[in-house]
């Protein structure tokens, strides 16, 4: 689910087009081991992954990084019609299979999920007019609510570091003249289109463009992101015209990606709690951070030295009201929206956890913030979509100013930096 909600036209409808995998035969095949396979570090990983690891006292590798076993991917893939993904760290294999119970009798299988149910037809998205909040005078405010002018006085903008953002698209990003400076420098250093299996990301959707703005665009005197020096690497993990938990597996494909590219830092301006399918709802009781897969690979990609910001939702004002998965993982900045007027935005999800656990950890503008569109137009939009990449954007500043620093240690220096910190 993207979250946003956009204020500059008086009615946006997207439509999209069914996808192409049926879900009632998509599963998620779990095996018992790693057995007879082999790792090596360096042909697998980055340089800058390797140095991400090496700088904050990680080991190069766990049993998380090994590969799935092949006899057990071949013999998996041989009962199947199509092979869709895998993921190391959960040691499983998505298939597309009429013969799961074939497949359950495996001996190295230890269990299957189904990923999704029947699609249903495509989904509107509108949008509405909310408060009265008053629109910013100057784009500087919502900087200067960070105290980002102490990074932008100093020249520092991420330089030398690598943030990832996982969206639903990049529509024009290629030539968007806000990221002409990415291209002259070759400082998007990868992309990646799970659903479609390729590396255009430059169609679909135009969330990820509007995202990416608010941390690497620069277009001097109409907006400049939090941190336009930092390399990117964009992936398209969204679904079109579905909200089903394939979604959740592709951004977990995407996670990985990250980690092994050495991504410090990672956008996620996405968020899952219903589904189009009856059957794999969620409740309020699964925010643990232990349910969704998403959430626990958040967890993952934490001890491996990445640092998460995701948006908390807008759901704050729907019957709903509270974060989603991924934003109730773990070793995250789950991040909420407010006002320049330090005010919680109308819709911004919050907290806590179903266990306790106090969510968001931070918050930035995301009522009235200034984005790009894929035209080119720079004007204003609502949502914690916006509030994320600005606080991730200004966390991979930070970062570069204090490279010493783990990401536990980042991210507890943005927590205890809250006005309302409570710790």
């Amino acid at each position: 689910m993207r979250i946003l909600r956009i204020v500059f036209l008086p009615l946006l409808i997207f439509i999209f087009s069914l996808p192409s995998i049926s879900a009632q035969k998509c599963y998620w095949v779990f095996f018992r081991d790693k057995n007879n396979t082999t790792f090596d570090p360096a042909t697998y990983f980055h340089p800058k992954a390797i140095e991400r690891r090496l700088q904050q006292g990680l080991p190069l590798c766990d049993s998380t990084d090994f590969p799935l076993n092949g006899q057990y991917k071949s013999q998996t893939a041989a009962l199947s019609e199509e092979v869709i993904g895998e993921s190391r760290w959960f040691n499983a294999l998505a298939v597309k299979t009429f013969q799961i119970e074939d497949i359950l009798a495996l001996p190295f299988v230890k269990n299957v999920q189904r990923i999704d149910g029947d699609f249903l037809p495509a989904m509107v998205e509108t949008d509405f007019a909310d408060d009265n909040t008053s629109t910013p005078t100057q784009l500087t405010e919502q900087l200067y609510l960070m105290k980002g002018e102490a990074f932008t006085e100093q020249g520092i903008g991420g330089k030398g570091l690598r943030i990832a953002v996982l969206d639903g698209g990049f529509k024009m990003a290629d030539t968007h003249p806000a990221f002409q400076h990415l291209r002259d420098e070759h400082r998007i250093v990868a992309t990646y289109n799970f659903p479609l299996k390729k590396e255009n990301v430059y169609g679909w959707d135009s969330h990820g463009t509007m995202v990416l703005s608010c941390i690497a665009s620069y277009l001097p005197g109409l907006l400049v992101g939090t941190a336009p020096l930092v390399q990117v690497y964009v992936a398209q993990t969204e679904e079109s015209g579905s909200e089903d938990r394939v979604e959740e597996d592709n951004w977990v494909a995407g996670l990985e990606y990250a980690d092994s590219l050495g991504c410090q830092v990672l956008n996620s301006s996405l968020g899952y709690t219903v589904f189009d399918d009856s059957v794999n709802q969620r409740t309020y009781a699964d925010m643990t951070g232990e349910v969704s897969r998403a959430s626990r690979a958040a967890t993952i990609a934490a001890s491996n030295g990445l640092l998460i910001g995701n948006s908390a939702g807008n759901e704050g004002a729907s019957n709903w009201k509270y974060l989603g998965a991924p934003a109730d993982a773990r070793d995250i900045l789950t991040v909420g929206a407010v006002n320049i007027k330090r005010k919680r935005a109308y819709f911004s999800s919050f907290g806590p956890t179903a266990d306790g656990r106090i969510k968001p950890d931070a918050c930035a503008v995301g009522r009235n913030t200034y984005i790009s569109t894929p035209t080119g137009l720079v004007t204003i939009a609502d949502g914690t979509s916006f509030s994320s990449p600005m606080l991730s954007g200004m966390v991979t500043c930070l970062w570069q100013a204090f490279p010493e620093k783990s990401n536990y240690e980042i991210m507890e220096a943005v927590r205890k930096a809250g006005d309302r910190n409570v710790s």
